[in-house]
Parts: structure tokens; sequence; C-alpha cells
């Protein structure tokens, strides 16, 4: 369980300049996890199909509101998979743009992406790019694999870097870094 209110007073970004990442749902998992903000518990949302996994971390920064209304949406990167609820200090390396259906609008739900500070594998990755050959067709090629499977519409717009990113990130933050 989380305290509600420690995640409410929670900044987006610390004061070291680390990005605040709150997992929901870790890599490797077919169970998809949100938080219920009302109970402060991770709840299951959604179970993959057989053979479909979350090919890597998914959470959110607290003290931030993204265009769809909540939390933003952060991949993360980093060796191994770790709990719901784990908070992990990161490092912005890039942004998928995107937009999807939601009750037959399409609205745009970016989604962050952010290496784990403590990540041997990424140590030295602070722009997308430099990851593996191939990792960023890997995540495009799971969002529309996954809003496939919900039977959601779903545009892929690009990649931006670490800059587009921050500047994405600062204005989201309800903390006192932006709105």
């Amino acid at each position: 369980m989380m305290p509600m209110d420690a995640v409410a007073r929670m900044a987006a970004v610390d004061d070291s300049g680390d990005i605040n990442v709150i997992i929901e749902t870790p890599k490797g998992s077919r169970q998809k996890y949100d938080l219920d903000h009302s109970t402060g518990l991770f709840q299951w949302s959604l179970e993959l199909p057989e053979a479909m996994l979350f090919p890597f971390s998914f959470g959110f920064i607290p003290g931030t509101l993204g265009a769809d209304g909540d939390p933003m949406d952060v991949i993360l990167l980093l060796d191994g998979a770790v709990p719901p609820g784990t908070l992990v200090k990161s490092r912005l390396i890039g942004v998928l743009e995107l937009e999807q259906d939601e009750g037959g609008e399409m609205v745009r739900n970016d989604r962050l992406i952010a290496v784990a500070n403590l990540s041997r594998a990424y140590a030295g990755v602070d722009r997308l790019e430099e990851t593996r050959e191939g990792l960023a067709w890997d995540i495009e090629q799971f969002f529309l694999s996954y809003n496939r499977m919900l039977d959601r519409e779903m545009n892929v717009h690009g990649y931006e870097g670490p800059e587009a990113a921050q500047q994405l990130l600062e204005g989201g933050r309800r903390d006192d870094g932006g709105t």
C-alpha cells in the first residue's frame, strides 16, 4: 500500500534533479497494474495474452498531469523488474509522441522514456539513440500490439530527445516547477 498523502506531496523532480518515477507495472509482467488513488493500492487492471509481456517497466511521475488527465506516463529502462510501488530515481532520455482513441476522440498521450539511475545496463545512456539498435522500434511495436489487442486506435508521431522530454515534463508539473 502506498501512503497517498506521500505520493500527493512528492515532487516530480528531487533536489538533485533526478526524476521521481513510481512503478505501476514491472518489466516482464503479463498483468497491468494501476494505482488506485482512493485506496493507495495497486489494482490489477488487465492481463495480457499468453506469450505477451510488458517489455519494460511502466510507471508515472508524481506531481504531474499529462494531457490525458492522469499523471505523466513513463517507460522506464532498467536491468530487471522491480515491484509496483517502487520509487525509482531516473533521468529522461526521450519521449514517444503518440495519440490514442479515448471514447471516440483521439487524445495525445505521450510516453516519457527514462533510464533508472542505478541501472548498470543503461549507465552511459543519456539519449534514446544511445540505446541498442532497434529499441525504439521495440517500444513502438509493443504499443501498436497492445492497443490493437484493446481494439483501440493509436497513432505514433515519432520520438524526440531528452530536451523535448524535459520540456514536456516541465509543462505537466503541478509541484513547484510548473502548472
